[in-house]
């Protein structure tokens, strides 16, 4: 099976690090302007390394951080290391998954819920997500932007590519090509995705294809 970057946490770590302080701040302003009710307990969803989790929980949030990846989990818990006192970590599916005690307050980041590539499974994770939320909570969610997922839509921009550097590792990432093929029938779009490695000691390139569903307004 082809390995993704996200099956490397630390290198992904490296080509996704950012400041999301602007993220919690927009939260809180969501919170304002919407929640009815005081919000304590928040969950993200694919949290990856959990920024958000970190930065929540820093706040007061109580938190909890879920991932399907194992690996990730254990990298992110790893990294925060004594600041992780207020989160709980869970392997888990965002499609469906229990908590102990309901939050008030859900996000999912970086376009993750794209992941989920079917009508059905999307309605699971909404009844999911509804379930473990406390009445008068809040689900934030982020997802691309549908300029950057239709062909022919307007000024498409490029596929970005950027590079990132921590220590000894440097990463240059291409995150889709002009040629990625849209399927207009499962409404799926399959991104060719390359990561140039160097550490210290070795190099790799990583090259697999990641499929993102196409959810868009109207749905």
């Amino acid at each position: 099976m082809t390995r993704s970057l996200y099956d490397y946490p630390l290198y992904y770590d490296i080509a996704f690090s950012r400041d999301v302080a602007p993220e919690i701040s927009f939260f809180g302003q969501c919170l304002a302007q919407w929640a009815q009710c005081e919000s304590s307990r928040a969950l993200e969803l694919g949290c990856g390394p959990a920024y958000h989790s970190e930065s929540l929980a820093r706040t007061g949030y109580e938190m909890i951080a879920l991932d399907s990846n194992p690996t990730m989990i254990e990298y992110a818990s790893q990294r925060l290391g004594d600041q992780a006192e207020n989160i709980t970590f869970i392997q888990g599916d965002m499609r469906d998954f229990d908590l102990s005690e309901k939050v008030d307050l859900v996000v999912c980041m970086l376009a993750s819920v794209a992941l989920i590539l079917t009508l059905d499974d999307m309605i699971a994770h909404f009844e999911a997500v509804a379930r473990n939320l406390n009445e008068g909570g809040l689900y934030i969610m982020e997802i691309s932007h549908p300029r950057d997922l239709f062909t022919n839509s307007g000024n498409r921009p490029t596929a970005p590519g950027w590079q990132a550097h921590r220590g000894q590792i440097s990463i240059n990432m291409q995150w889709g090509e002009a040629s990625d093929p849209v399927d207009p029938i499962r409404e799926v779009h399959s991104w060719k995705v390359t990561a140039e490695i160097k550490d210290s000691s070795h190099s790799r390139t990583l090259q697999y294809t990641e499929e993102q569903a196409i959810w868009t307004r109207q749905e």
